[in-house]
């Protein structure tokens, strides 16, 4: 590794898709145990409120055991993705390769930092970190960076030096 490459952390990766994984096996389990348990037809027929509600019950398990899975797949797929995956940073440029997650190629310019909002003398330095923001990006690029490569935030401060 070069000081100006961060690599992914796909041991962080695996863990990250395994504890989703086990909260997709989880509500699927739900799922099949509320569905196993009750008698559809009677209960649309006898109580038809509640049958709603439980069938709504139902589904909203299925579609966030669903959601789970999928963020549990990409996480297993960083992990085990064939290429580099990580951060590269090159003067005046920056390559996020983050593998099923997506790869954005960053130019330095466009790169904005603002200070913390009046940070408060008594908060530890990591807390003070300044907002650091690119418009390819939803998010942090410097918490991006920690999520996926799980770096030090000197570290991280130390890439952006590097621009």
């Amino acid at each position: 590794m070069t000081p100006d490459e961060l690599p992914v952390d796909r041991g962080a990766a695996v863990v990250r898709g395994a504890w989703r994984s086990l909260l997709a096996a989880m509500l699927f389990a739900l799922a099949a145990l509320l569905h196993r348990s009750l008698d559809w037809s009677v209960l649309w027929r006898t109580d038809f409120a509640s049958c709603l509600a439980l069938g709504g019950v139902f589904v909203l398990t299925l579609v966030l055991g669903a959601v789970a899975a999928w963020s549990a797949l990409r996480w297993l797929l960083l992990a085990m993705w064939p290429a580099w995956v990580g951060v590269r940073v090159r003067p005046h440029h920056m390559l996020l390769c983050f593998g099923p997650f997506g790869r954005f190629d960053l130019d330095a310019a466009r790169i904005r930092v603002a200070a913390p909002p009046d940070a408060d003398e008594a908060a530890p330095a990591e807390f003070d970190a300044p907002r650091v923001t690119h418009p390819a990006l939803r998010r942090d690029l410097a918490e991006t960076i920690q999520i996926y490569c799980r770096v030090e935030p000197e570290r991280v401060r130390a890439v952006f030096s590097t621009l």
